[in-house]
């Protein structure tokens, strides 16, 4: 499956952006929208911008929570694929990637702009923030027990 065609404010925020940062962030998106399409609980995506990045939900399903793509403002080298830290997310890809991708926080998963995307890893995690609705609440049950 192709992803479709961006949304004009989309298209212009991603051309302000140096081209390995934006071809990494349209590789990302371009697993969010594959991850989709595999899934049908999870619904059509909507890509909006959202602080100005370019945002992915679902808001048909509900399923999914906000995932955003933007530079690492401290780290040129990195793109980052945010998600909101009030979340288990990250604690969720944490647990599953302990070495395999770096973190910031519970905000954040890096990915560095100068080496092969890690897309096996990359897929699961996009696929966690589209369904975290669906597991959060058994998995958050699970940790703290």
């Amino acid at each position: 499956m192709t992803s479709p065609a961006l949304p004009c404010p989309v298209a212009e925020t991603l051309a302000g952006y140096p081209a390995e940062l934006r071809l990494r962030l349209m590789e990302i998106r371009a697993l969010i929208f594959a991850e989709a399409a595999q899934d049908p609980a999870i619904g059509p995506v909507q890509e909006c911008l959202k602080w100005g990045e370019p945002a992915y939900l679902t808001p048909v399903t509900g399923s999914g929570s906000t995932l955003r793509l933007g530079p690492v403002r401290d780290q040129p080298d990195m793109a980052g694929l945010f998600v909101n830290c009030r979340t288990l997310l990250v604690d969720r890809f944490r647990t599953e990637f302990p070495d395999a991708l770096r973190y910031r926080g519970d905000r954040a998963v890096l990915v560095p702009l100068d080496y092969a995307l890690k897309e096996t890893e990359m897929r699961r995690i996009v696929g966690l923030g589209l369904t975290y609705h669906r597991w959060a609440p058994g998995w958050r049950k699970a940790t703290t027990a």
